[in-house]
């Protein structure tokens, strides 16, 4: 049978196999204790289009709230060839606030993507202009791609390091 939406009640630390790759659903995983694989569990959620709800860390109303509303996402952008490694390059949930962080090499134009389900409900335009480098929005570019190789750290350890490295960050 299909289902809508799927409860995962995990701590993200045993084999939970590959089911949540061969299902279409939405994955809301929920997390009651500290030690747990955050990032996977994060990973599973969004880019099934649910949520990750970290008891931990959320009050119970908040989590049932979250359970009712449906995930508002960042689906992606289209740019162009002047603009490289931008940042989330992945669905992203949107709670709150978000940024976007890249390199580019002119002025160029990036449209951002919005939605619910994989499905664009929201198109953003932005003009890219260059203004004088600063050390703070190399280092944000930086976090952001970190976060992104962190998604495999056994994979991507050497460029870990290599970038912590030359921006000065903690991994």
């Amino acid at each position: 049978t299909k289902q809508e939406e799927i409860l995962l009640f995990s701590d993200g630390l045993a084999n939970l196999g590959d089911f949540y790759t061969k299902n279409n659903s939405s994955v809301y995983t929920i997390n009651s204790t500290t030690s747990a694989n955050h990032q996977l569990l994060q990973d599973i959620a969004t880019s099934s289009g649910g949520s990750y709800i970290n008891l931990v860390k959320s009050p119970i109303t908040e989590a049932i709230n979250t359970l009712k509303l449906e995930t508002f996402q960042f689906l992606g952008a289209k740019y162009g060839d002047a603009i490289k490694e931008v940042y989330p390059n992945k669905k992203t949930n949107i709670s709150e606030d978000f940024s976007i962080s890249g390199r580019f090499t002119q002025e160029s134009t990036i449209e951002l993507l919005f939605g619910f389900s994989g499905k664009i409900t929201e198109r953003i335009k932005l003009q890219i202009n260059k203004n004088k480098s600063d050390k703070v929005v190399k280092r944000l570019w930086a976090k952001q791609k970190l976060k992104h190789l962190n998604s495999d750290k056994v994979e991507n350890k050497e460029e870990i390091i290599s970038l912590a490295k030359s921006h000065y960050l903690i991994t």
